[in-house]
């Protein structure tokens, strides 16, 4: 069966007579202008208008569309310049093919292979830096640099290089995690432990980790890496450095740099503000991982045109039945409930949704938004004003919000709440959808069968708390008053 990831290498003559010659730059497809490169990252989800008549159960798990969508910023575009530049620069000084199979190439572009080029091909090449890729949770920073890297090819397939024998899967980039407790061995066990899963190999079984040495790990992973000509290496969450001991965090590195120097591939590093402490404390080891300069990614600014042009394609994704058309005062609201961070806004505008829809309201305002987010937001209460006040925050709690509420417009009997205890599934639900505090959940429940003492649908049950919390502001109060306390 054909790996999908695997592609069979087609060369192409690049422009650089540095790069010619080499099959691993050849194989490496251009991404063009990079003033096309907005265009070429934007990521879409399909969408028509007739969405909105499907059945509620159908449009509420439309909404995680809502997540899929990218809008490439200002960064998204240096990004994708620096991955080119470390990929290409970093493969310069690896190729697997002879002086004279580079001659031949060069000669072959009409370009004369005199002793001066012939002395840059044999000088000593300095090894690629990579760079790092700053910001604080939720503005988008790995889902800007995976769509960069989707532009490639993940592993290429080559078999022969002008008339030459070459056999080689090069694995063109490699995306990991830093561990939790930022170790040596950690990080080198996940890097060996994807290549395996995406070539098939047996790197990481040759190991026993925790009897290994540094030295004799930094060896075997770099033999690793030279065997399938890695590119470009990508460490997320590198923030995970600075919540262990400061030698420890020094000591990975120190041995990321080893790696840069010894495999010459570069590294991208993505993560946490708090990550530049300890570059600016290990000026020596920052000039090796900054090499392409820094990219910082920010909260989109109120009004701004990357603000102005998310917001927009965010509301193109509206599965209400009566179209909410996009307002000054909608556009502030959302921006004062999210600050700008992309992660949040999506999450607030798929809660929003979600709300018109199981109330049957089918429509919402900004009163809505800030309704909204005091109910279904309250828990990020503190990060949003630390937002503001430009801390760095922790999202990766409030995934959970992209789960659409179980609540089909008909249930079989077996989806049915148990007959004997109708009320505790109800404060279950209404904590979960609604995220009122249990005090509030068990009144709006014992109204709702106090109302309806013969009604056993959960959904119907749901949707007539919904109205009551609505209606009598049950919820909304309690909510601000635990924010107030946290």
């Amino acid at each position: 069966m054909k790996n999908e990831i695997f592609e069979n290498a087609v060369y192409q003559s690049p422009t650089e007579v540095l790069f010619m010659g080499n099959p691993l730059i050849e194989a490496i497809p251009s991404i063009g202008d990079p003033l096309e490169y907005a265009a070429q990252l934007m990521v879409i989800m399909p969408y028509q208008e007739s969405d909105r008549n499907l059945n509620r159960m159908e449009r509420l798990n439309k909404l995680p569309y809502i997540k899929q969508l990218h809008v490439p910023c200002t960064c998204d575009t240096e990004i994708a310049m620096n991955v080119d530049r470390c990929l290409r620069w970093g493969y310069y000084g690896r190729n697997p093919m002879p002086l004279s199979v580079i001659q031949q190439a060069i000669t072959e572009n009409g370009i004369p292979f005199d002793d001066r080029l012939r002395r840059v091909f044999r000088s000593y090449k300095q090894p690629a830096y990579g760079f790092p890729v700053f910001g604080i949770s939720g503005v988008g920073k790995t889902c800007s640099v995976m769509n960069v890297l989707t532009l490639y090819p993940q592993v290429i397939v080559h078999t022969n290089y002008r008339g030459v024998p070459f056999d080689l899967h090069q694995l063109v980039w490699l995306k990991v995690d830093c561990p939790q407790d930022g170790s040596t061995k950690g990080l080198c066990q996940r890097i060996l432990q994807e290549m395996d899963r995406i070539l098939g190999s047996h790197f990481s079984e040759q190991h026993s980790f925790n009897r290994i040495s540094k030295e004799v790990l930094l060896g075997d992973l770099r033999s690793a890496i030279d065997s399938c000509s890695l590119g470009i290496l990508v460490i997320d969450d590198v923030q995970n450095l600075c919540s262990v001991r400061d030698q420890v965090s020094t000591e990975l590195l120190n041995f990321l740099v080893s790696l840069v120097n010894t495999a010459e591939v570069p590294i991208v590093m993505v993560g946490a503000p708090k990550f530049t402490t300890i570059l600016q404390s290990e000026f020596q080891q920052a000039k090796r991982v900054t090499g392409e300069g820094e990219v910082h990614m920010d909260l989109l600014k109120q009004g701004s045109k990357e603000w102005n042009r998310y917001i927009r394609a965010l509301w193109h994704y509206q599965y209400t039945r009566k179209k909410v058309e996009l307002t000054a005062a909608l556009s502030d609201a959302f921006y004062e409930e999210t600050v700008g961070n992309q992660f949040l806004l999506a999450i607030l505008y798929k809660l929003v949704q979600d709300y018109a829809i199981i109330s049957k309201t089918e429509t919402f305002d900004a009163e809505t938004v800030h309704r909204t987010a005091d109910l279904r937001l309250g828990l990020t209460k503190q990060q949003r004003k630390d937002m503001r006040e430009g801390r760095d925050v922790d999202l990766t709690l409030y995934e959970h919000l992209w789960r659409a509420p179980a609540i089909p417009e008909e249930m079989n009997p077996q989806e049915q709440m148990p007959k004997d205890d109708p009320l505790q599934s109800l404060i279950s639900n209404l904590v979960t959808v609604f995220g009122v505090s249990m005090q509030d959940a068990r009144k709006a429940a014992r109204s709702v069968a106090a109302a309806f003492p013969d009604e056993k649908d959960p959904a119907k049950l749901l949707l007539y708390a919904a109205e009551l919390l609505d209606k009598s502001g049950i919820g909304k109060d309690s909510a601000k008053g635990s924010d107030n306390d946290s």
